[in-house]
């Protein structure tokens, strides 16, 4: 029994690795597939035909390419790809600004994002009545895919409950205590497995699909600045920290108390909330034209009252590359997207605050922004559970 147990074992680690290598490839012939993978063709033939007669592979009558033409008398080899609709990944999360869901097929595919706007909320009640309203609409829109759903990812910000999906504090919205949002999706989604992370571990996944970014350098602090700060440590291509409260170091500069009890945390001086408040009625957008101009005339009204913040968010990124010593940083979200040049403004504020000429040596080699919205979180999450569910290991 346990022999045959192990031949079914070594079968689905072959199926899950010529999985990984259409999804990381794209189109491939069963040569190609044989030369990546060192399987015999005979295993291959028998491989591709149960993918194939399950509908998760598809045969492709044109070559993708003029590298994957392998002639046999004169007739191109019939190429083959990962279906985007055999088996599906539903991923969700929110923060003070929306609410946000993904569809992610087995295959990479991203198949439909959807945004729902949040207004400014007063307490629990009125967050769960939105929340179900967005998964409703998303899950009407998709309604003929909700039978090949597999596995739902919920990203939530702050701290939370990983095994019963539940948010037990956030401390820009905080009226939301022991927020139930596995039971408002088991409601409507019964029977599939629901598994919780942290917003920020989605983000850092979705970062890494990238894949020369963990091959170019061995260690990245990424940072998401969206309603507050968050970080992940990344570590050879694998995240290693993924739960990361950078709005809860305290900074200098403030004297505020934070929701979690503490004086002076950075979430008291830089978060969406702090910007509204400092701007009061003008959008990301009016911002970010308003500092483009700070930009071209040498400096600003804007830029003079949300600098503050921004110097502090800067001490805080020292104090973390200090205990990480990262190769690369990596910032991203709605409160650098605003900047006219982000990396070129964290650069001279933190040239005000180290020697530049001889820095230390945990400063960072590089710096990076990358823009994404908040769904990065849940197509990034619906990208690990596609990992943990297809994982194979090298014979």
């Amino acid at each position: 029994m346990a022999f045959g147990q192990l031949i079914d074992q070594r079968k689905l680690n072959k199926r899950n690795h010529v999985v990984a290598l259409l999804r990381d490839h794209g189109p491939l012939s069963k040569a190609r597939v044989r030369q990546l993978s060192g399987y015999s063709m005979d295993t291959l033939i028998s491989l591709f035909k149960w993918l194939e007669d399950e509908g998760y592979v598809l045969p492709l009558r044109q070559p993708a390419s003029p590298d994957e033409t392998i002639r046999s008398k004169g007739r191109p080899a019939e190429l083959y790809a990962l279906s985007g609709e055999r088996e599906l990944y539903l991923g969700i999360t929110f923060n003070q600004s929306g609410i946000f869901s993904a569809l992610v097929s087995f295959s990479g595919a991203v198949l439909d994002v959807s945004r729902d706007e949040l207004p400014i909320l007063e307490d629990q009640a009125s967050l769960e009545a939105a929340f179900v309203s967005h998964l409703l609409g998303f899950l009407l829109r998709n309604s003929q895919r909700i039978p090949r759903i597999r596995r739902i990812g919920l990203a939530l910000p702050g701290q939370h409950d990983p095994e019963k999906g539940i948010l037990l504090h956030y401390g820009l919205m905080p009226f939301l205590k022991d927020l139930d949002l596995g039971r408002l999706i088991r409601r409507h989604l019964a029977g599939l497995p629901l598994a919780c992370r942290h917003n920020v571990a989605g983000l850092a996944r979705q970062l890494l699909s990238d894949g020369s970014l963990g091959k170019d350098y061995q260690r990245i602090l990424y940072v998401s600045a969206r309603a507050g700060a968050a970080h992940a440590l990344i570590q050879d291509g694998r995240i290693l920290l993924d739960e990361g409260e950078m709005g809860h170091i305290r900074v200098p500069s403030s004297e505020m108390r934070c929701e979690c009890g503490r004086i002076g945390c950075l979430d008291t001086v830089f978060s969406a909330r702090e910007l509204r408040r400092l701007l009061p009625g003008r959008s990301r957008e009016d911002i970010a034209s308003s500092l483009r101009q700070d930009a071209e005339n040498g400096g600003g009204e804007t830029l003079r009252l949300i600098e503050p913040a921004y110097k502090a968010f800067c001490e805080a990124l020292l104090d973390i590359c200090a205990a990480f010593s990262p190769d690369l940083v990596v910032v991203s979200g709605e409160l650098f997207s605003i900047l006219s040049e982000p990396i070129a403004m964290i650069r001279s504020w933190i040239g005000g605050m180290i020697d530049l000429d001889r820095p230390p040596s945990w400063l960072p080699r590089e710096f990076l922004y990358r823009s994404s919205g908040a769904e990065a979180a849940a197509i990034g999450l619906c990208y690990s559970l596609i990992e943990e569910d297809w994982a194979w290991k090298a014979d």
